[in-house]
């Protein structure tokens, strides 16, 4: 039986902004065991929230 002690082999990030000024990131990762070459995937959806944008331009994130 392995101890498995994972290493990320490939991530990405995306972030998006939708029409209903809402902001998030997709967060994917895959991962394997350096002992036994395990295969992991995993996959995150955060929702920061809604985003408004004031007169000058800057975002901030209301909570």
């Amino acid at each position: 039986m392995c101890e498995h002690k994972y290493q990320v082999l490939e991530s990405e990030t995306t972030a998006f902004y939708s029409d209903a000024k809402h902001f998030g990131m997709d967060i994917t990762a895959t991962f394997y065991c350096e002992k036994c070459l395990d295969i992991q995937h995993r996959e995150k959806r955060i929702d920061t929230g809604v985003i408004e944008v004031n007169g000058k331009g800057i975002c901030q994130e209301v909570l």
